[in-house]
């Protein structure tokens, strides 16, 4: 599979293993990260890829790219989240309304009974 890739965590652009600061973006790395289960450790430790998933070694060629998997987990988000239709909004503005003209008739109706 080639040697393990190190990504910068913030900027998402590949960097050398042994440095302590992003050359694109300028932030300051305290850990190498996993991009698919978020284990942290040293650079050493991930040599031969991730320790806890495997991620970049050759037991774990779908993982690739994390940037395909940050794709997929966004599309899954947004088809969970479609918008509702705008008449769904009118008619619950429209109940609200009707339920406090009935509350207020119906506190009116009270002091002028009682």
């Amino acid at each position: 599979m080639g040697k393990t890739r190190f990504l910068c965590e913030f900027c998402g652009r590949e960097v050398p293993y042994n440095i302590e600061e992003c050359p694109f973006c300028g932030k300051v790395f305290t850990a190498v990260k996993c991009p698919v289960c978020h284990k942290t450790g040293t650079p050493e430790q991930f040599m031969n890829g991730c320790p806890r998933c495997g991620y970049m070694t050759p037991q774990a060629e779908e993982f690739a790219r994390p940037e395909k998997i940050k794709k997929r987990k966004s599309v899954k988000k947004r088809d969970k989240r479609k918008p509702l239709p705008s008449w769904f909004y009118l008619l619950s503005g429209i109940g609200l309304i009707v339920a406090l003209v009935i509350l207020i008739i119906i506190y009116i109706f009270r002091f002028m009974v009682g």
